[in-house]
């Protein structure tokens, strides 16, 4: 089984809900919502993740949403035409091609530590690393990169690739059915 299903996004915050709501019907529709409960409420985070981070960083009028169901995974693509993504202290993609298999640390505090791992100048992968809750204060200094930090959490992976040649953002996230 393969199936394939592209949604729009009008980039405003009162879409969010409202499409977040078809996206997840399409996915229950074609996977079992009884046997992957917990992996469509992944995608359910995944996917309210992606529309808010179109509203607040993109700066593009609208995004696509392509939804890729198999039997083993669930492939979600935000695209937009908005801005790159940004790395303190690199900047915006592309970067040069000597930080290729560089460990870029996004953010730390401590909860937990997440780094995007140049695969090439116009792509990066992203893990995180978490540490023990000593405290119940330290939920509480929790900073802007938790929502990348949802998108790793909920998923098998994150990849983002910026395509220079049309300025397209792409986010990849698998949600693996295994």
């Amino acid at each position: 089984m393969f199936l394939n299903k592209q949604f729009f996004f009008d980039n405003k915050v009162q879409s969010i809900q409202p499409l977040m709501y078809e996206v997840i019907s399409f996915i229950r529709e074609n996977v079992s919502p009884e046997r992957y409960a917990v992996k469509v409420n992944n995608c359910r985070h995944v996917i309210v993740e992606l529309l808010t981070n179109a509203v607040k960083h993109s700066g593009a009028e609208n995004s696509v949403l392509n939804i890729d169901i198999s039997d083993k995974v669930i492939n979600i693509r935000k695209t937009d035409n908005g801005k790159p993504f940004y790395l303190k202290k690199y900047g915006h993609l592309p970067l040069h091609g000597s930080f290729v298999g560089e460990q870029i640390e996004i953010h730390k505090d401590e909860l937990y530590c997440i780094y995007a791992i140049v695969d090439s100048p116009y792509s990066l992968l992203f893990e995180v690393v978490e540490y023990p809750i000593h405290s119940p204060d330290q939920i509480m200094e929790m900073e802007e990169h938790y929502g990348l930090l949802i998108l790793l959490k909920s998923s098998d992976s994150v990849r983002y690739l910026f395509k220079e040649v049309d300025g397209l953002n792409h986010f990849d996230i698998s949600v693996s059915l295994g």
